[in-house]
């Protein structure tokens, strides 16, 4: 934010306590966050093209101080940017060389998830995202035309772009991207949306419905979302939901509706734990029913996760990696997650019972018996 401020000055004059400002501030945001570093150089280069002059290499000077002294406290590229080792920028860059992979992470994040399938169902969440996505790109384009300066074009236009290539190359679980990287995304778009329509408001009358259609989509799905976030089930069970404690077991797709019921399996798997290591539960068999990866999103992958053929899928690729030792385990957890899922839906748990070997199945279905009177002993 002090960054665009700086950037975005008026004086006719490019006194140096302004190169100096821009410079650093620019290098500095790009060391902090890789993320943000997309953003600081889309900042960076308008502002030098419109100043030019020959200051602006003083600028880009100073911009490389505060970035190698940041990249030297953080551990450069050579830090992971999770708890896991090899997730440093270094690997993941170097693993971007897989055009297919990258390619593959694109098309995951085009259209953008606005809305999910658990909130409006797959078909009705692809239109939606895909006509939203066609008008915020309609919007961030009308704003790159006329007397804009070329900070406003890159800001619009270049940064949100750069932001997403850079996702597509260095998210850790790609091609999956956990919708939380795209968070500052919004704003930059949001704010496109309002310089464009701005534009086409004030040169094309014909226009103006359609940019009224957009921006009232736009309020109605804030308005929405938000009233889905304030409904009384969710405000009533949203005291037992412990994000912490599911990234230390590393589960996932954890709902509000689900939260008491995995607090009560978590609590007989052990202490409450809050960070990855070796003193968290290791809870891998409820893993593979809820599915794995405490990144994935509570809104956007939710219920629908939890269709009997996909758990089915997920258990039957576990299976040939498992030790022996570990089988027994491993097997008494997915029938926790089968008595969590499907309480009252038998036939569905016999389905999903059915694949497993008679050995697995004996496992699953004492872990069935057992989960099932724990979850009944819960408190209201």
């Amino acid at each position: 934010g002090v960054l665009a401020w700086a950037a975005s000055s008026r004086d006719a004059q490019t006194g140096w306590a302004e190169v100096a400002a821009v410079g650093a501030l620019a290098g500095a945001c790009a060391a902090v966050d890789l993320l943000a570093a997309p953003l600081a150089l889309a900042l960076l280069a308008g502002w030098a093209l419109d100043r030019g002059g020959r200051r602006v290499p003083a600028a880009l000077a100073l911009a490389a101080v505060p970035l190698a002294v940041g990249l030297w406290v953080t551990g450069g590229l050579g830090s992971s940017v999770t708890e896991t080792a090899g997730n440093e920028p270094a690997a993941l860059l170097g693993a971007a060389g897989s055009l297919g992979l990258v390619l593959s992470s694109l098309a995951a994040l085009v259209p953008l998830p606005f809305v999910g399938p658990a909130q409006m169902g797959p078909t009705a969440a692809t239109v939606i995202n895909s006509g939203l996505s066609l008008g915020v790109g309609a919007a961030l384009i009308s704003g790159l035309f006329g007397e804009a300066p070329w900070r406003r074009r890159l800001w619009l236009l270049a940064a949100p772009a750069g932001f997403l290539l850079l996702l597509a190359c260095t998210a850790p679980r790609r091609p999956f991207v956990a919708v939380r990287y795209l968070l500052p995304l919004w704003p930059l778009l949001l704010l496109g949306v309002a310089v464009g329509a701005q534009a086409v408001w004030s040169r094309r009358r014909v226009a103006r419905p359609a940019v009224a259609a957009l921006l009232g989509g736009l309020l109605l799905l804030g308005l929405a979302t938000t009233v889905s976030l304030v409904t009384p089930s969710r405000i009533g069970s949203a005291g037992a939901w412990d994000p912490a404690r599911y990234a230390a077991a590393d589960l996932g797709h954890i709902t509000y509706e689900l939260a008491p019921g995995v607090a009560t399996l978590l609590d007989h798997a052990g202490p409450r734990v809050v960070l990855p290591g070796p003193d968290a539960p290791d809870v891998r068999g409820l893993a593979a029913v809820l599915g794995a990866g405490s990144a994935e999103c509570l809104l956007l992958d939710g219920p629908h996760r939890f269709a009997p053929e996909l758990v089915a899928e997920r258990l039957g690729a576990i299976r040939p990696t498992l030790h022996t030792e570990d089988a027994e385990r491993f097997f008494e957890q997915v029938g926790w997650g089968l008595a969590l899922l499907y309480p009252g839906q038998t036939a569905t748990r016999l389905s999903i019972l059915s694949r497993l070997g008679p050995g697995e199945r004996a496992a699953a279905e004492r872990g069935e018996v057992d989960a099932a009177g724990w979850l009944r002993a819960e408190p209201p």
